[in-house]
C-alpha cells in the first residue's frame, strides 16, 4: 500500500469513534442540471417493492428494509444505489417518492452510508432530477449533506475506482447545487485520479473490462454534465474529452464479437450494455482514436479464422489489486467469433471457496507450479507476493512472454504464443535449478464438449495436439456464466516437468 492509504485508514479507524455529521445551508431549490440524452438503467425494481440485483430476487411486502443482506453486502449496496430511478418505466413522481422515503429513514441506513454506496448514489440521484426536471428542497439539502459527508470520508485508503467515483460524485453535487467549493474539491480529485488511472492505451489500470465500461460510463456522464451546463468558468472538458476518447479506444479494440472479454473481476456485461456505451460515446461527439494495445498487457493474436488474447501485463496496480487474479500468461481463444478457450469468470465477491478458485491459477489457461497460485491471491480482494513481467518480445504474430511468480521456487515461466493461418501453437518453458510438478490448464466453453484421444483434444470446433506431456486429464468443471450463477463444463489439466507444446489446429 502507499503511505497515504496507510495513513488514511489509521484516520479513518480514529473518525469510526466520532459521530461525524454535516448540515448543508441552501434558503431554496437550486433546480436541476441539464443533461443529454443518456442510456437507462437495466431494469431492477418491479413496482412495488420487488428489486432484483446480481441474479438474485428479493420482495419487501410492507417496507423496504435498506440493510437487508440476504444475499451479500454486494446486493445490500445495489439496493442503495438507487441506480433503479433511471430506468425507463420509472416515472417522476414514483422516483420521488422512493427517495424521500429513503431520506426519512436515513438515520438507520448502516451499508449505504459508507462512501462509495453514497457516490453512486448521488449520481443517480441527481441524474433522476435532471431527466425528470425535479425541483425539491428537501432533496436538494440532502444532497448537499451527502456531498459533506463524503467530502469528510474520502476513500483514500482504498484509491482506485472507488476515489474516482467520489470525485465524480463531488462534481455531480457541485453542479447540481451550484457550489464552487465543492467543484474545487472535484476538479482537484479527478485531475490527478483520471491521469493516474486511466492507462495510455486507455484501459483503466485495474485492467478489469467490468470496471473500465463503469468508469468509461461515469466519464461520459461528467463529460455530458460540464458541457451541458455552462455555470462555471473552469471546467474538467478536455481532460474528460481526452480521456474518453483514450477509454473508447481500448473498449472497441478488446471486445471479441462485441462483447468483453472476462478477465480479472468482469462479469454482467452483456452486448447491449457495450453498443449502448457506445452509442451514447458517440452521441457527445467522443472520437475514435486509434491507438494500439500497449501498458494494459493485453495482446491479441488475430487471423481470418480465429482470435487469441494473450495476457502479458501487470496483475493491476501495485497498491489496489484487489480486482485482479493469478492469470499470468493466461491465453483465451476465439474461432470465427465463438468462444473455445475461455476464463472461468465471477461469480461472487464473497470470502469463499469458490472466490478462492475463481481468482487461482488453476481456474485460468495458464501454467500452475507446484499446486501454488502464481500471484498470492487471499480473502475476497488481497493479493500478496505478484507475478511480474520480467521479459516481453513482441515480432509479428509471435509474442513471447516471462514472469517471476514462481521465483520462491527458483522457477521462471516462459510461454511464446505463435499465430499462423490454421494453427496456434503454445511453448511453455520452466527454467528452474530442479523438477516441479507442472500443469497447464485449459477451460473449454460448454459446446465444445472435448474428448481425449491420446495426447489429442478433440473439441467441436478445432483439434488440440500435446507434445511432451506427462499425463492429460479431462475433468469437470464450473464457469461462472453472471453473478450467483455457473454452469457445467471440462477443462483440461496438463502435466509436465519443463517444455509443452499445445499445437491448436484449426480445421
Amino acid at each position: 500500500m502507499k503511505r497515504q492509504q496507510i495513513q488514511n485508514r489509521i484516520t479513518r479507524k480514529l473518525k469510526s469513534q466520532l459521530h461525524i455529521s454535516a448540515q448543508y445551508q441552501l434558503s431554496e431549490a437550486v433546480g436541476y442540471v441539464q443533461l443529454q440524452g443518456f442510456p437507462p438503467a437495466k431494469k431492477s425494481i418491479t413496482l412495488p417493492h420487488t428489486f432484483h440485483f446480481l441474479n438474485k430476487q428479493k420482495t419487501f411486502i410492507d417496507t423496504i428494509n435498506w440493510n437487508d443482506n440476504e444475499h451479500g453486502k454486494l446486493w445490500t449496496y445495489q439496493l442503495n444505489y438507487f441506480e433503479y430511478l433511471l430506468q425507463s418505466d420509472i416515472n417522476k413522481s414514483t422516483g420521488v417518492r422512493l427517495l424521500k422515503k429513503y431520506i426519512h429513514t436515513y438515520n438507520t441506513i448502516k451499508d449505504g452510508k459508507e462512501p462509495y454506496p453514497m457516490s453512486l448514489r448521488l449520481i443517480h440521484v441527481i441524474k433522476f432530477m435532471a431527466k425528470h426536471h425535479v425541483t425539491d428542497l428537501d432533496i436538494d439539502i440532502w444532497i448537499g449533506e451527502q456531498a459533506l459527508l463524503l467530502k469528510q470520508t474520502l476513500e483514500f485508503h482504498l484509491l482506485g475506482n472507488h476515489l474516482l467515483e467520489n470525485g465524480f460524485a463531488l462534481l455531480f453535487a457541485s453542479y447540481h447545487l451550484r457550489d464552487i467549493e465543492i467543484l474545487a474539491w472535484a476538479n482537484k480529485l479527478l485531475r490527478k485520479e483520471l491521469e493516474e488511472q486511466i492507462l495510455s492505451d486507455g484501459a483503466h489500470f485495474e485492467l478489469s473490462p467490468l470496471y473500465h465500461c463503469t468508469i468509461f460510463s461515469r466519464v461520459l456522464d461528467a463529460y455530458n454534465l460540464v458541457t451541458s451546463n455552462k455555470i462555471f468558468n473552469y471546467t474538467l472538458e478536455k481532460e474528460l474529452a481526452d480521456k474518453a476518447a483514450l477509454m473508447l479506444n481500448w473498449l472497441c479494440k478488446i471486445i471479441v464479437n462485441g462483447n468483453v472479454p472476462e478477465v480479472n473481476d468482469t462479469f454482467d456485461v452483456s452486448k447491449t450494455d457495450i453498443t449502448k456505451l457506445m452509442q451514447y460515446a458517440y452521441s457527445l461527439n467522443i472520437p475514435l482514436v486509434n491507438n494500439p494495445l500497449g501498458d494494459s498487457g493485453y495482446r491479441y493474436l488475430n487471423t481470418k479464422r480465429y482470435t487469441c488474447l494473450f495476457d502479458v501485463g501487470k496483475i493491476g496496480p501495485d497498491y489496489i489489486p484487489g480486482h485482479a487474479h493469478a492469470d499470468t500468461l493466461q491465453v483465451l481463444l476465439w474461432i470465427n467469433d465463438n468462444p473455445i478457450i475461455v476464463d472461468t469468470g465471477v461469480s461472487t465477491y464473497e470470502s469463499n471457496p469458490r472466490r478462492e478458485f475463481e481468482r487461482s491459477t488453476a481456474a485460468h489457461n495458464t501454467v500452475e507450479i507446484d499446486q501454488l497460485d502464481s500471484s498470492e491471491v487471499w480473502s475476497s480482494f488481497r493479493v500478496g507476493d505478484r507475478a511480474t513481467i520480467i521479459n516481453l518480445e513482441e515480432q509479428g504474430k509471435t509474442i513471447k512472454a516471462a514472469h517471476n511468480g514462481y521465483r520462491h521456487l527458483d522457477v521462471i515461466h516462459e510461454r511464446t504464443v505463435s499465430a499462423l493461418d490454421q494453427e496456434l501453437v503454445i511453448e511453455d518453458m520452466l527454467t528452474a535449478k530442479k523438477k516441479y510438478a507442472a500443469v497447464a490448464h485449459l477451460h473449454f466453453h460448454p459446446d465444445q464438449r472435448p474428448r481425449l484421444d491420446k495426447s489429442t483434444i478433440q473439441l467441436k470446433s478445432c483439434s488440440i495436439k500435446i507434445e511432451h506431456a506427462i499425463k492429460i486429464e479431462l475433468m469437470a468443471c464450473r464457469l461462472a456464466t453472471g453473478y450467483n450463477k455457473t454452469i457445467q463444463s471440462v477443462k483440461a489439466a496438463i502435466h509436465f516437468d519443463q517444455k509443452l507444446i499445445t499445437r491448436i489446429q484449426i480445421g
